[in-house]
């Protein structure tokens, strides 16, 4: 099956009928130039053929197929391809009989798209499954490779390669029946989960409630039976034992009363003797305090208060005594060492070494000035120039004079000369000037004036009475006061934020005449500490009392809770309804006496205005602070203090046992930062106020001031102006004259000094060469002499330096040692001296004291042993009555004791008595309750202790506990028992096996689809292997005929299968390329479309179509296409667009298109390759009509 012709009608660029007629059954090219028409040829093959993806015919929709989308009045497109049925055994199934088959598609400008199958209407599916029958689905097209496939192909991954041999295995038919399997295995297993979750949360819950039911009631059947029975036993049981007690507690009562009655008479008699003996006490006392009274306690008391006072008394004697000796011998010390101190001159010493330093240190100097001038005579000596101190030579110093002489002469004349010239320049200045001096008056005057106004200005800003410099202070001190109250108005905020968290309290007014005044605020910001150093201890013992909030009373704490709209929790305490506590004085003197001073009440160390004590004793009332841990734990667990106490690091103890303390948190506490607060805000009030007051002051002399500064600017400006003039002054003629006649007139007199200065040096000069001169002259005969005078005279310079060395060492150490003897003795005498004046007050003081004490030991003395002796008489006098009546007490206590223990005992027996009565009683109530409770209980109580009622055969404690139990248990299933469960059991039984037995089924069809599952993927593998070694044989046969010499196959990738994937391989003179990014454009291209012919080879279709698939090909390349074609593609129709002639010159017709006139038209050439394979094929025809007739004649 070939085409035969092509009818194109308004299909794009063919406006007009163009007719392709006799296409070649093998080989067929569409050429033309760039633009006219060449693939819309196939665009309309692709058209009839049923194309759904537009985008592969270059349009969006079926209106752009239209010529020019219908504007140019052509409103429809029609395409025919007329099919020559050559094979109908392979032909389309349903045409066998028809030789030609021509099909139509037309689509019309907002009309409709239809298909004819030999000028007969056709439906969409029909045309689709023909063409499929004969694999041609333009969808899914193999047959159809279009420009860009080539590259697409290039760039396909190995599991993209392998679909396409999927795709031409036909596997997709596994695929999509395995797609169905899978679905139908979905729904099964659906079904299996719909059913477990019907067994799981309906049936299965249900049937073990239905089973748990049953047994409950089964349990409870036979439990009921059970408790019935024990409860029998136990009622006969009880019953007979209640009559035994009662007759038995009747027997036991009458014995006690006989013993009480026993007890009773001893109990008389001994009270008797008991009321004798106290009567004789009672005379005996009597008679006592009629001789002691009250007289005697007195003296005793007065005894115990006068020894401890002549105790005390006398032990601060006789310490004040100790105390005063010691004293008196220290002053003794302290005088006598002061005494020796004062004898000493150290100051004289010190002047003396001091100026011993100095001259030592002159007799130094001299001496080492005087080596220096022997060195250079020496040397000068030795070198004979007879060099000087300043170490030049005799001809040395002869030409400097002769020089400074010849200097010093000319100088003269230079000056005399100038001296000449400056008297006649000064004189012709000096006429000058005299003549201008007319002209400067007016100026001078003006001057005058403008001074006068200075003058005046100046003397009214010097009478105004202000003092700048105290003003200007007064601004500096208002800065730095005004620093001040910012630095602490910044202290006061910091420390509020610290405290804000803590101690704000805020709220609404609950109505509008709320008093706000009656709030107080938070406690802590409240309280004042006195002593900064308890405000951990202190913060320690409010806890969080410290962050309630005080009001005076209960009711506007119930307006605030209620109608405060408070952002917070907190606590209110109204003054009026606190508990305020105390700590008790004798706790708080114990407190004192035991901690030494150490332990105060923490109330103490607080304060606040009056009204708020309340609030403090209720925070505060109840703690002692302490200095240290020892101090609190003594007084908090001793029986007289007994009281919390904390210690200044904030360790708590608590009487009760409770010890908090150790680490505290790294921040400060509340009650410190508030008590910082509280000294800034003091801080911040003081500098405001200093504040205030400097700026009054500034205030005060605002007046003065603005007339001070108005003043002092008139006294500028008038100054401005004076120096103005004064500068004109200056500038003017005169003024420059008289000013260069001053200058001439110095000039001149300084030149003069000049002449006479050098004149004299030169005459000094002079006479200081003629002796140099003379010396020079003499110097050879003295120079021995004046050799060894130097070494003379510089080695005695050398010994008076040492000595002076050693003489000023020895002055320094002197004045050294004088100093620190001096700066010693100084402090000491200090010291001393305050020694010695606080031990004569204190042995003046002690004395006082020594004499008061033993004056009043004295005195207490006689006193206490007067008091004693009274005391004495009357004690002896009392002893021997205190005997008498301690043996009478010691009688009564005796018969007390018996009385008592007599009590108890009767006590005892008439309580048992009772008991045992009340016992009886109850017995016999219950015994008779019993057998009314129980009918059955009178008829049968005849056998009880007998045949089913022998108590014998039951451990009675058991059988209740076991009653107990099954009660207990009969109470517990009664309200769970289900009667009818038996019956709702058997039916949700059998619900439940119809459901398994369906459960059974359904699980049996998805094993069969999971079996035909793998089936199917194993007749994949078989068919996708098959496909591959196929597929791989026309590759590598195709891409040999395209590129003689190269070889190529699919192969998996490395450590992978050939279902997973395949990649292309080539070789070139049989070594392998690793990749193909070493192959040229043009061997990629043929390596793609050998791929794609090789795929369409293994499934072949009756067409072909090839666009420009030579794109990037050479000519060799090109020709080597066709040849393969006709090679390898004997049975199938090739249409192929190219552009090159090494492609359509190997074609047999050659469809040539051109654009004219804004539409495309179509040539038809046959080639001669082409004519003769036409005469080849009609020799053959021809062929086959001789022998066709033949079997028909011999069939005849």
């Amino acid at each position: 099956m070939y085409i035969q012709s092509v009818d194109i009608d308004g299909f794009k660029s063919y406006a007009q009928r163009v007719s392709l007629q006799s296409f070649d059954q093998s080989f067929n090219a569409i050429t033309g130039l760039n633009g006219s028409g060449k693939s819309n040829i196939l665009d309309a093959i692709c058209f009839v053929l049923g194309i759904k993806n537009l985008s592969q015919v270059r349009a969006t929709n079926l209106q752009e197929l239209v010529y020019k989308q219908g504007q140019a009045g052509t409103t429809k497109a029609t395409v025919s391809i007329t099919w020559h049925n050559d094979d109908p055994e392979n032909g389309p199934s349903g045409y066998e009989d028809k030789e030609y088959i021509t099909i139509t598609r037309q689509i019309v400008i907002g009309g409709r798209n239809k298909y004819l199958i030999n000028g007969h209407a056709a439906q969409e599916n029909r045309i689709t499954d023909l063409f499929h029958s004969v694999q041609l689905n333009v969808n899914n097209p193999h047959f159809l490779i279009m420009q860009g496939c080539i590259t697409k192909v290039l760039n396909m991954k190995p599991p993209e390669i392998l679909s396409l041999l999927e795709e031409a295995a036909g596997t997709r038919m596994y695929e999509k029946k395995k797609d169905a399997a899978v679905k139908t295995l979905d729904k099964k297993q659906s079904r299996l989960d719909q059913i477990d979750s019907v067994l799981q949360c309906d049936i299965v819950p249900s049937l073990e409630l239905l089973r748990q039911q049953c047994g409950q009631y089964n349990e409870w059947a036979k439990l009921s039976s059970r408790a019935e029975q024990l409860k029998r036993i136990i009622v006969a049981y009880d019953f007979c034992e209640c009559l035994k007690r009662a007759e038995e507690a009747s027997k036991e009562v009458a014995a006690y009363k006989q013993k009480l009655d026993a007890l009773q008479s001893e109990r008389g008699r001994n009270q008797a003797d008991l009321d004798d003996v106290e009567g004789l006490v009672q005379a005996l006392l009597t008679e006592v305090e009629l001789q002691a009274g009250g007289e005697t306690l007195e003296l005793q008391a007065r005894v115990d208060k006068l020894a401890m006072e002549l105790t005390r008394g006398t032990t601060t004697w006789r310490s004040k005594c100790d105390t005063l000796a010691s004293e008196q011998a220290t002053l003794e010390g302290l005088q006598t060492a002061l005494q020796e101190l004062s004898d000493q001159d150290h100051e004289a010493k010190v002047t003396r070494s001091m100026e011993a330093r100095t001259e030592a240190q002159a007799a130094l100097e001299a001496a080492e000035g005087s080596v220096s001038a022997a060195q250079r005579e020496v040397a000068g000596a030795e070198a004979g120039d007879g060099r000087d101190e300043s170490n030049r030579s005799l001809q040395e110093r002869l030409a400097d004079a002769q020089t400074e002489a010849t200097h010093a002469d000319s100088e003269a004349k230079a000056a005399d000369v100038r001296a000449k010239h400056l008297a006649k320049q000064l004189a012709e200045q000096q006429k000058v000037l005299n003549s201008k001096q007319q002209d400067a008056g007016s100026l001078q005057k003006e001057l005058a004036h403008q001074q006068a106004v200075v003058d005046k200005s100046t003397k009214k800003l010097q009478s105004l009475a202000f003092d700048e410099a105290a003003h200007n202070a007064l601004e500096e001190a208002r800065e730095a006061q005004a620093l001040e109250v910012r630095q602490a108005r910044e202290a006061v905020d910091r420390l509020s934020q610290d405290v804000a968290g803590w101690c704000d309290f805020r709220y609404s007014p609950p109505d509008a005449s709320f008093d706000k005044s009656r709030v107080h605020g938070v406690l802590a910001r409240l309280v004042q500490v006195k002593d900064p150093s308890t405000t951990l201890a202190l913060e320690v013992a409010a806890g969080s009392r410290l962050y309630q909030v005080v009001v005076d009373d209960a009711s506007t704490a119930q307006k605030l809770l209620e109608k405060g709209r408070l952002t917070q929790r907190v606590t209110i305490i109204p003054l009026d309804k606190v508990y305020a506590p105390s700590l008790p004085s004798s706790v708080v003197n114990a407190a004192d006496r035991m901690g030494g001073g150490k332990a105060k009440p923490a109330l103490e160390l607080v304060g606040s205005a009056d009204h708020l004590q309340a609030a403090l004793k209720y925070a505060f009332g109840t703690s002692l602070v302490c200095q240290d841990a020892a101090t609190a734990r003594r007084l908090a667990f001793s029986r007289e203090v007994s009281t919390r106490c904390v210690t200044l690091d904030g360790d708590d103890f608590n009487p009760s046992g409770l010890l908090t303390g150790g680490s505290r948190p790294g921040g400060r506490c509340v009650l410190a930062t508030l008590h910082d607060l509280a000294a800034a805000e003091a801080r911040l009030d003081a500098a405001c106020a200093k504040l205030a007051s400097i700026e009054s002051q500034l205030a005060a002399t605002a007046g003065t001031q603005a007339e001070y500064n108005r003043l002092r600017q008139e006294v500028s400006l008038a100054s401005h102006s004076l120096s103005l003039l004064q500068e004109r002054m200056a500038c003017s003629e005169s003024a420059q004259l008289a000013a260069s006649v001053a200058a001439l007139s110095t000039e001149l007199a300084e030149s003069k000094q000049a002449a006479e200065a050098a004149r004299a040096k030169s005459k000094e000069v002079a006479a200081m060469s003629k002796n140099l001169e003379r010396e020079i002259a003499n110097f050879g005969k003295e120079q021995g002499a004046r050799l060894q005078a130097a070494k003379e005279k510089l080695k005695a310079a050398k010994a008076g330096v040492d000595r002076c060395r050693k003489a000023l060492k020895a002055a320094e150490q002197q004045v050294a040692m004088a100093n620190a003897e001096r700066d010693a003795v100084g402090e000491e005498r200090v010291a001393l001296q305050a020694k010695i004046e606080a031990a004569t007050q204190a042995v003046a003081a002690l004395k006082k004291e020594e004499a008061e004490l033993r004056e009043s030991t004295a005195t207490s003395r006689v006193a206490y042993e007067g008091v004693v002796a009274q005391l004495d008489t009357r004690k002896k006098r009392m002893q021997e009555s205190d005997e008498e009546i301690a043996g009478h007490r010691q009688t009564a206590a005796r018969l007390m004791r018996a009385i008592q223990e007599l009590d108890v005992e009767m006590h005892k027996i008439e309580k048992k008595s009772k008991a045992i009565a009340e016992h009886g009683t109850s017995c016999a109530e219950f015994a008779a309750k019993v057998e009314k409770d129980y009918s059955w209980v009178s008829v049968e109580k005849a056998g009880f202790g007998s045949g089913d009622y022998d108590f014998s055969n039951y451990d009675m404690r058991k059988s209740k506990r076991d009653y107990a139990e099954a009660e207990g248990r009969c109470a517990e299933l009664k309200g769970r028992v289900n009667s009818k469960a038996l019956d709702k059991l058997e039916k949700a039984e059998s619900e439940y096996n119809g459901l398994m037995s369906k459960r059974q089924i359904v699980d049996n069809d998805r094993q069969c689809i999971l079996q035909v599952i793998e089936d199917l993927d194993d007749k994949k593998k078989v068919a996708m292997k098959d496909t591959w070694h196929k597929v791989n044989g026309f590759f590598s046969s195709i891409f040999t005929t395209l590129l003689p010499g190269a070889q190529a196959k699919l192969v998996p990738p490395e450590n992978q299968t050939f279902l997973e994937g395949l990649e292309v391989k080539v070789a070139f003179g049989g070594v392998w390329k690793e990749s193909l990014t070493e192959l040229s454009g043009g061997q990629r291209s043929l390596l793609a479309l050998s791929l794609l012919l090789a795929l369409c080879r293994f499934q072949p279709a009756p067409l072909y179509i090839l666009d420009e698939v030579d794109a990037a090909l050479d000519l060799n390349h090109t020709q080597n296409i066709g040849s393969m074609i006709k090679a390898h593609f004997p049975q199938s129709q090739f249409i192929v667009v190219s552009l090159k002639e090494g492609m359509f010159n190997n074609a047999n017709v050659i469809f040539r298109t051109k654009f004219v006139d804004g539409v495309s038209a179509v040539t038809r050439t046959v080639t001669q390759r082409g004519r003769a394979e036409q005469q080849q094929q009609k020799g053959r025809s021809n062929v086959v009509a001789a022998d066709t007739r033949r079997v028909l004649g011999n069939a005849n």
